[in-house]
């Protein structure tokens, strides 16, 4: 008895990408800061010497999903001698929406947590600036809609 495999229906195959696109598209990368890269670091980027390469600095935070949550919540997170900053969007920008329900979060949450003399919320204006708030203000988080990764900023988790 031979078994053959029936052709799946283009509409089913149609059904199973869109919903996996829906889950890709509604996530973000928390991003952490790094501290600056020491300049043994340069050296070996000068020497292309791929084997001392690597991508993750020593000096990055180390955060976990609590302080993730309770960050963003307008809790106060200490990172050694200084305070974590959370930098993030306007409540009304989509990929803050997105980030905020990932973390069960919603527009009345985070706009009462900014209000907290606790919270060290900084509102970037747009994603294209979120870079720049975490670097300036390390320890710091923030969130992208693909990884960033270099010498300054680096997936958190």
């Amino acid at each position: 008895m031979k078994f053959m495999l029936k052709p799946t229906p283009h509409w089913l195959l149609l059904i199973a990408l869109m919903s996996g696109h829906a889950v890709w598209a509604e996530s973000v990368v928390w991003s952490c800061s790094r501290s600056e890269a020491h300049p043994e670091v340069f050296e070996k980027l000068r020497a292309y010497r791929l084997e001392d390469l690597s991508a993750k600095d020593d000096e990055g935070i180390v955060i976990t999903l609590s302080d993730l949550y309770s960050a963003y919540g307008g809790q106060t997170i200490r990172m050694g001698r200084s305070d974590l900053t959370v930098c993030t969007l306007p409540s009304n920008d989509p990929i803050q929406t997105i980030a905020m329900d990932l973390l069960g979060y919603n527009t009345k949450d985070v706009e009462a947590a900014a209000q907290l003399a606790t919270a060290k919320l900084v509102l970037v204006p747009t994603i294209h600036r979120m870079q720049k708030c975490i670097v300036e203000n390390h320890p710091a988080i923030g969130f992208f809609e693909n990884v960033v990764e270099n010498e300054r900023v680096g997936p958190c988790f």
